[in-house]
């Protein structure tokens, strides 16, 4: 769905294809190593161990990164066809992966209800999981939208990459190869996805290109971080996660 083809050349296989931007499939490229190095402990190295709902998100969280890094260098070749053939393919795989989101919720709540010395950890990690979708549907909306104004489609696609990079990075730094404490990883990774997009947005601005979906996924961001552990302490996100996890 990564789209760099202009709007009014959407219906003219003939005409030659005009590039709206640079290839994004290398740095989309990158953001799967990093969620594959973050959940290689915990995930990839110990497949068959899963049950069925990790699994499951497992494969359709990184099959939509696979997606959007095939989509990227199909659309980059000149493969429309393909691109909508994979296309349709990743809208599946968006719904499943939503869906898919809402038991690993659970499990990690529940766990904070076993173990009272996690629970506050449990409650914040549910702020961003909770945020990233609500953010992942958005993206995707707004690209499914604009499907004609390549632009906007493929920057609101790519965006969703982002949402991965926290939990997996934080991951990956806090584990036993750099041993950092979680939350100072977790920050860590937080200001590596921000100066990415912030990299991105100075590109675009090279380019010429001055949509919003950069500057507004960074605002998110930031203010995510900013407010997801004040938010864990409520009492009513205490309740909240509580009714969840039961």
């Amino acid at each position: 769905m990564t789209s760099s083809v202009a709007p009014t050349l959407a219906d003219r296989p003939s005409a030659p294809l005009r590039r709206t931007g640079r290839p994004d499939h290398w740095w989309l490229l990158a953001s799967l190593g990093v969620v594959v190095l973050g959940f290689w402990p915990s995930f990839f190295r110990s497949l068959r161990a899963q049950d069925v709902a990790h699994s499951l998100h497992g494969f359709t969280a990184t099959g939509w990164l696979v997606g959007l890094v095939l989509q990227a260098w199909l659309i980059d070749r000149g493969e429309r066809a393909w691109h909508r053939r994979v296309a349709q393919v990743m809208i599946a795989m968006a719904v499943a992966m939503v869906v898919t989101s809402i038991p690993m919720m659970e499990a990690i709540l529940r766990g904070g209800m076993a173990n009272a010395g996690f629970r506050p950890l449990a409650r914040m990690l549910v702020v961003y999981d909770v945020t990233a979708l609500l953010l992942f549907t958005a993206l995707f909306s707004v690209a499914l939208a604009n499907v004609r104004r390549a632009a906007i489609h493929r920057r609101a696609l790519a965006a969703t990459a982002m949402l991965a990079i926290p939990p997996a990075l934080a991951r990956f730094l806090s584990g036993s190869v750099v041993g950092l404490p979680f939350m100072t990883g977790l920050h860590a990774s937080f200001w590596l996805g921000n100066a990415i997009m912030l990299w991105l947005i100075v590109r675009d601005r090279r380019d010429g290109v001055r949509d919003l979906v950069w500057p507004v996924v960074l605002g998110c961001m930031i203010a995510l971080e900013l407010y997801m552990a004040p938010v864990s302490r409520t009492a009513w996100w205490g309740a909240f996660t509580d009714a969840m996890a039961r």
